[in-house]
């Protein structure tokens, strides 16, 4: 299956919940991706808080050009059920 990301929300310690396109809500820790030419610049959180949704390719990326695929997102994450499970980590 091609997953797509249609929405995202920003959580503290480089966390994010992700809407996937099968509707299922998955919380994901990017912190152990940040290393590299792209992506250790993203250890900056406020420039780790400027990540957009690129809706052409259904994933997220930052101004600098980093990006993921969303379909090693949906396997990096866990699905979450509630906005408590959220906060909760």
């Amino acid at each position: 299956m091609v997953h797509r990301i249609i929405d995202f929300a920003c959580l503290p310690d480089y966390r994010l919940i992700l809407t996937f396109s099968d509707k299922s809500r998955r919380i994901v820790d990017l912190e152990p991706l940040l290393e590299g030419s792209l992506f250790e610049e993203l250890k900056s959180v406020e420039k780790f808080k400027h990540v957009h949704l690129d809706k052409e390719f259904g994933t997220i990326e930052w101004p600098n050009g980093a990006d993921i695929c969303p379909d090693m997102l949906y396997q990096m994450s866990r699905e979450i059920t509630t906005n408590t499970e959220a906060i909760g980590g």
